[in-house]
């Protein structure tokens, strides 16, 4: 039992050494810079430019016309069902079971229909998104090359508690978006 703890003990001292020895190394030969980052707020930006109240017109003209197209469908299924209780008495039970079925299917048909409106329009926003914030990106992109800044932040999306406001570069780039004529 001895020398099982010995053993440990000078494993561990020589484990210790090894790091001790790799940090004081690693530490004379490595200098550290500085990180010089910013900040944008996106949604200003995107306010700023006037992008955002395009898209979100866009985004509604699209969700309009899914919900009408949904509601004439939904209106064509009541209409249905109405005249199957409607007729249900004179029917036969074969004729009962195949308007059910059918029934049925037209209403999954529905839902499949509301799920696959709800995914174009989601994609569509999605499209939207990526071709408002290509520019955004590259002008972001250009303003911390001439800084010489190494990271850029969205700040109402970063968990940053606190940021010094010399760091916000939301006006320059509003200010490259109306230069480039990107509003």
């Amino acid at each position: 039992m001895m020398q099982y703890k010995t053993a440990c003990n000078h494993t561990v001292l020589h484990t210790l050494f090894r790091f001790m020895l790799l940090f004081s190394l690693s530490g004379t030969a490595i200098a550290i810079e500085p990180v010089r980052m910013g900040y944008v707020d996106m949604p200003r930006i995107l306010e700023a430019s006037g992008v955002a109240k395009e898209s979100e017109a866009e985004t509604r003209q699209a969700v309009a016309a899914a919900r009408a197209k949904l509601e004439a469908e939904q209106q064509a299924i009541i209409k249905e069902q109405q005249e199957y209780k409607r007729d249900e008495a004179i029917m036969s039970e074969s004729q009962r079971s195949a308007k059910q079925q059918a029934l049925q299917a037209r209403m999954q048909a529905y839902q499949q229909m509301a799920t696959d409106m709800q995914n174009d329009i989601t994609r569509q926003k999605m499209q939207l998104v990526q071709k408002i914030m290509e520019p955004v990106q590259k002008i972001i992109a250009g303003i911390a090359k001439e800084e010489g800044l190494n990271a850029i932040f969205e700040r109402t999306e970063s968990a940053l508690l606190f940021v010094d406001d010399s760091m916000d570069l939301t006006d320059r780039v509003i200010e490259r978006m109306k230069k480039s004529g990107q509003k």
